[in-house]
């Protein structure tokens, strides 16, 4: 109903004029409280406690129909009066309009004794009691006191209001922060599953990148492995093509040191049939002096170094004209086919001593040839003596049974090459000196 519903703080402001309801039933005394208050107040008369009680009816239905209602601020309340009294009237405001107006009510009245009567009053509800006839200024010092307490009351009463809906206001906005706090929990502890799963596909993500580093790292460690096989297998290639390329050389050195072990054999049979051709030069020229310097009558000395079918008797007996002749006939043929015999020998000495010379040139050559080879094998006989040969530099320079195999067989062919060089070198001095016979 309209009892149960507060009073706002805006209906509770005070007009700029205070509106006081005099209920009283005599003329003269609504006359007297109009002069006395009408210079600060608005008066509104009621000649009985029915017409009162209608006028706070009426503001009450403007009120609830939502037009503009005027309560008074203060009720001066005739005791005696026609119908209702004044203390049923202040009892049926009390009951009715109290919680809405907080009116402060002055009782007026006549009756004695007057202290019974306050007090009958005090028991109805009243604020003050004034008694017949009042003097005009103690009726203006309660009306002004009166309305100042209405002031205040009316002044509490916002107050209270005011701290309701700031009651309510604080309890609605816990309400929301509670809601927000809750919604935020809900937020935090999703956002808590969010980061939980994130952290659990990044720990995934980084186990996964742990993993591929590390397979990474062994696919770094296998190529590095890779590439000093390669590396291995690349000297071992270069090595054995050295090996191969001196394999070829030696046996290119060892043919042409056969062939100028032809050549020297056949330059010394060219040698002896040189030297016996000169001893056969010299045994003619010998005997071409003897028969020049001898008569055909003498027996001839047999010729020293002739062949044994060739020789005669070292001592001649005497004989006579015709045996001097027939020796002398015998010895003409026999000197007439060694000279045939020696012509066709140095026939046969000329040409060859043509071939020897071309084959002293090509010597020349072939020399020139394994002098520049001898170098370049003396270059090659430095390595070993750079590189020696211990199972300590092996084993830091391959660490491989392989590559000790390889290293092995590299140095025992330069070992061989070694002593092959050396007898080049032999073979060259003795060609050199063979060389050096004049043509």
């Amino acid at each position: 109903g309209l009892a149960g519903k507060p009073a706002s703080a805006k209906e509770l402001e005070p007009e700029e004029r205070p509106l006081i309801l005099s209920v009283d039933d005599d003329e003269v005394n609504q006359e007297v409280v109009q002069s006395a208050l009408q210079d600060f107040c608005d008066i509104e008369v009621a000649m009985c406690g029915q017409e009162a009680l209608a006028y706070l009816d009426a503001q009450e239905q403007k009120k609830a129909s939502g037009q503009q209602a005027r309560f008074p601020d203060l009720v001066l309340l005739d005791i005696q009066m026609p119908g209702m009294t004044g203390f049923e009237v202040c009892e049926r405001i009390r009951r009715v309009f109290e919680i809405h107006t907080k009116m402060p009510i002055i009782m007026v009245s006549a009756r004695t004794p007057q202290d019974a009567t306050a007090i009958e009053g005090y028991h109805s509800g009243t604020t003050d009691f004034l008694s017949k006839p009042f003097n005009c200024s103690v009726l203006k010092h309660k009306v002004s006191v009166a309305l100042k307490m209405k002031q205040e009351v009316r002044l509490g009463v916002s107050i209270a209001v005011l701290s309701q809906e700031a009651i309510a206001k604080v309890r609605e906005s816990d309400l929301r922060a509670s809601e927000e706090l809750s919604a935020l929990k809900q937020e935090m502890l999703l956002l808590k599953g969010d980061m939980q799963s994130e952290k659990m596909r990044r720990d995934v993500e980084v186990a996964n990148l742990k993993s591929q580093l590390e397979r990474e790292r062994r696919l770094i460690a296998e190529m590095e492995q890779l590439k000093n096989q390669l590396e291995r297998e690349s000297r071992r290639s270069e090595g054995d093509m050295q090996s191969e390329k001196m394999r070829r050389d030696l046996e290119r050195d060892c043919s042409q040191i056969a062939e100028m072990e032809q050549l020297k054999s056949q330059l010394e049979r060219e040698l002896r049939r040189n030297e016996e051709l000169q001893f056969v030069n010299l045994e003619l020229n010998n005997l071409k002096k003897a028969n020049m310097q001898r008569p055909l009558s003498t027996c001839s000395t047999p010729l020293a170094g002739r062949p044994p079918r060739m020789e005669v008797s070292s001592t001649v007996p005497s004989c006579n004209a015709s045996e001097n002749s027939i020796l002398a006939s015998d010895s003409m043929m026999h000197h007439k086919q060694v000279a045939h015999h020696l012509q066709v020998t140095m026939m046969g000495l000329s040409r060859d001593f043509i071939g020897c010379k071309a084959a002293l040139q090509a010597t020349r050559s072939r020399l020139e040839v394994m002098n520049r080879l001898a170098v370049g094998c003396q270059d090659l006989l430095a390595l070993p003596a750079s590189l020696p040969f211990s199972p300590s530099v092996d084993a830091s320079l391959g660490g491989h049974e392989e590559e000790q195999e390889a290293q092995h067989h590299l140095r025992s062919q330069l070992m061989s090459y070694q002593s092959t060089v050396a007898i080049v070198s032999t073979h060259l001095d003795m060609m050199q000196r063979i060389a050096e016979i004049p043509a």
